[in-house]
């Protein structure tokens, strides 16, 4: 099992180990953590907007073989344990964000075998239940545009790219490394031809950064079925 951090530089044998173990096939189980927060808004009169909070998270992501699954795990419950971010906009008035309060969000797996992707839609406030989707999907069905902008995140060579989403808004702005050839990322990101080290969904105001990964770590099996998915699926 081979442990990293992005927070020193990775040494370039580190790095060399690590490509020869991909090429010769063997680099089949990656664990990845991310820091993850999401800017909370509200509208003003005037058509601006002010921001209330920052919420963060913890995010994971998974892949053995043809398997992926990410998630992420809520920091903030303590600060807000009934699922409300509130703005006191008058005397007796104010202004309230739902939050989900679940312990596991964000679930998004996908199996690049049977093509099937399984995914947990979320529902904000205290004891909303989420909703558990079912559906096949296309390899390559995200259409990203690749930057010629590079940059070092420490210690991994990394690649800017950015996804526009079915509406023609920009959703996904992410920088990645091609020498770690993952097909998948943070918030059930895919397509992207390198391990997701840094980036912003622009549509919901997140964002993330690589935190650490293991290559060639056993990854138990549970960790691909986590326990909402014995819910029915839609």
């Amino acid at each position: 099992m081979r442990i990293y951090r992005i927070s020193v530089i990775v040494s370039s044998f580190c790095i060399l180990t690590l490509l020869l173990a991909v090429s010769s096939g063997k680099a089949q189980t990656m664990e990845a953590h991310y820091k993850m927060s999401k800017d909370i808004f509200m509208s003003e009169d005037n058509g601006s907007m002010r921001k209330l909070a920052t919420v963060t998270y913890d995010g994971y992501l998974y892949q053995s073989g043809s398997k992926f699954i990410s998630f992420k795990r809520p920091t903030f419950l303590a600060d807000y344990p009934n699922g409300f971010v509130t703005y006191q906009t008058g005397p007796k008035s104010e202004y309230s964000v739902e939050l989900s309060i679940d312990t596991l969000q964000g679930i998004t797996y996908r199996n690049f075998d049977s093509m099937c992707v399984r995914y947990r839609i979320d529902i904000p406030g205290k004891g909303g239940s989420g909703i558990n989707v079912l559906r096949k999907f296309n390899r390559g069905n995200l259409k990203w545009d690749y930057m010629d902008e590079t940059k070092d995140i420490g210690g991994l060579k990394c690649q800017k790219a950015q996804f526009v989403n079915g509406n023609g808004k920009l959703q996904w702005v992410v920088w990645f490394c091609p020498d770690l050839p993952v097909n998948g990322g943070p918030d059930g990101i895919t397509d992207v031809p390198g391990l997701v080290v840094e980036g912003s969904d622009l549509i919901t105001d997140e964002k993330f950064v690589l935190d650490n990964y293991k290559t060639n770590t056993v990854i138990p099996e549970h960790i691909f079925w986590p326990e909402v998915f014995s819910q029915p699926f839609k």
